[in-house]
């Protein structure tokens, strides 16, 4: 079975890209081809579109993904909840670093957003196993300082409500 399932290709992407290819007369897997480049040249030539095409890309299809598979109506994604909490927490580490050193890191490391997206893509196939090796080295690491982040958190709840 493929990673996108024909449903997912009919209603979401299907139905314009049909169109397109009846109006132009051009297959729609070279439109695909083509868009999947103009993406990959948008971002490895750096700056906001590069920063705009990596967060579009990391959001939209795990946000539609995670929704169907709290629903149990997922027919788009083989990954469980355990594993989508996983992955949101490394995008949101991802983004919060992005946030405080975005200047530094997009400077100083070559091609920020090119690996940032190959590896929040590779991510969503299971086969990598991405996800189950921070599931097994990650989470465990952070879960040593649970104690400690929760009374964080408890104090500086009663400082805001005194």
């Amino acid at each position: 079975s493929s990673l996108i399932d024909a449903d997912f290709e009919a209603i979401v992407v299907g139905t314009a890209l049909v169109k397109a290819e009846e109006k132009m007369g051009v297959p729609m897997e070279t439109m695909a081809a083509a868009v999947c480049g103009l993406l990959c040249i948008i971002v490895f030539l750096g700056g906001a579109s590069a920063a705009f095409v990596t967060h579009t890309v990391t959001l939209l299809y795990p946000l539609m993904a995670t929704l169907k598979t709290l629903e149990g109506t997922s027919k788009w994604s083989r990954l469980s909840v355990e594993e989508w909490c996983v992955y949101w927490m490394m995008l949101c580490t991802t983004n919060a670093s992005e946030h405080m050193f975005g200047p530094w890191i997009t400077h100083w490391i070559p091609l920020y957003y090119p690996i940032k997206l190959l590896f929040c893509v590779g991510s969503l196939v299971p086969s990598t196993g991405i996800l189950r090796t921070c599931l097994a080295t990650v989470v465990p690491m952070l879960s040593t300082h649970v104690d400690a982040l929760d009374a964080s958190l408890d104090a500086a709840a009663k400082s805001k409500n005194e």
